[in-house]
């Protein structure tokens, strides 16, 4: 006797993929792509209206753990894209950056950094290069300290042409102290002459997150995938 259809869609409820299974791989790979391009918090993957849809697209899938994507997948994502960065960039004779400081509504203070560059091509491109904790007093010393850690780190500090940045005092004394030894910081503040839509750009962190998506996360088309 054959089995019926409600046995074999309970058979298939049942087999769940292996940790090395390529669509488990994949569907993780997919949840941790939205989760960093819609800027999703982790737990989500633990909201039981989340889990019940995963299971509903494909019941053998097993949900990833917030530690895992934390501590394993996030760091590996972060690696990749760096390096991913470090090789455009590579390629860019010169290049302009913006850089600005914002404040949660808990008031933690963020500092976002933005390279701008034109490629061979012509075609410009920007990069958010950090967006990270500014802990401490937001002098002048301590912002120019975190911005040449960013630069040396993406291999720019002989590339940049112009530092942008809003005409706070701390932003003007500490690159202006350092126009004689980094290039790109020379007439940043020092010109009155210059207007203030010339000298002066703000960057929201929402534009500064809006920057290239994510890349080179394997997806699978649906005859394959359907036919695991």
């Amino acid at each position: 006797m054959q089995p019926t259809l409600e046995k074999e869609v309970a058979i298939f409820q049942k087999a769940k993929f292996t940790a090395s299974s390529p669509v488990q791989t994949n569907i993780t790979n997919a949840i941790v792509k939205m989760l960093v391009t819609d800027i999703r918090p982790l737990h989500m993957v633990e909201n039981e209206g989340f889990k019940d849809l995963i299971l509903l697209l494909d019941p053998r899938y097993t949900m990833v753990s917030r530690k895992h994507i934390q501590n394993n997948l996030l760091p590996q994502l972060f690696s990749t894209t760096q390096d991913k960065i470090k090789s455009l960039l590579s390629s860019a004779n010169t290049c302009n950056v913006t850089l600005d400081i914002w404040s949660s509504r808990k008031m933690q203070s963020f500092l976002g950094i933005t390279c701008h560059y034109l490629t061979d091509a012509f075609e410009m491109k920007s990069l958010l290069l950090s967006c990270s904790r500014l802990v401490g007093h937001h002098t002048g010393e301590h912002i120019v300290s975190e911005f040449e850690d960013v630069a040396l780190t993406y291999n720019i500090s002989e590339k940049i042409f112009k530092v942008i940045s809003d005409n706070a005092s701390n932003m003007k004394k500490g690159f202006n102290d350092r126009q004689t030894q980094l290039p790109g910081f020379k007439d940043v503040h020092d010109s009155d002459s210059e207007s203030d839509s010339e000298m002066e750009l703000q960057l929201g962190i929402e534009s500064s997150i809006v920057t290239e998506e994510v890349e080179n996360i394997e997806t699978m088309d649906l005859d394959t995938y359907y036919s695991q």
